[in-house]
């Protein structure tokens, strides 16, 4: 996986706002996530295919983020977490 791959998320997941975080529900799986304002916005941008690059530049822009390497880094690490429990998966671009 790169980041000029295509993601979106898990059509199945249940999801709703709670408070200042985003809990989703794998009814699959039987797991339940949390997710930051960070995190949310990234779950909600993978409604439509987008690729790591374009999470990226968005977080960028919504957060005003001073570390742009710091970012992308975090980001890597938050779409690897998604793509190994399943809560997103690569599609065609």
């Amino acid at each position: 996986m790169t980041v000029s791959h295509h993601l979106q998320r898990n059509p199945s997941l249940v999801g709703a706002e709670m408070d200042s975080e985003f809990i989703m529900l794998d009814v699959e799986g039987g797991s339940y996530f949390a997710l930051n304002a960070v995190g949310s916005h990234i779950w909600e941008a993978l409604e439509q295919p987008m690729t790591q690059d374009t999470l990226v530049a968005s977080v960028l822009r919504t957060f005003e983020a001073s570390d742009p390497g710091r970012v992308a880094q975090d980001v890597a690490s938050f779409v690897t977490h998604l793509l190994d429990k399943g809560l997103v998966h690569p599609v065609e671009g």
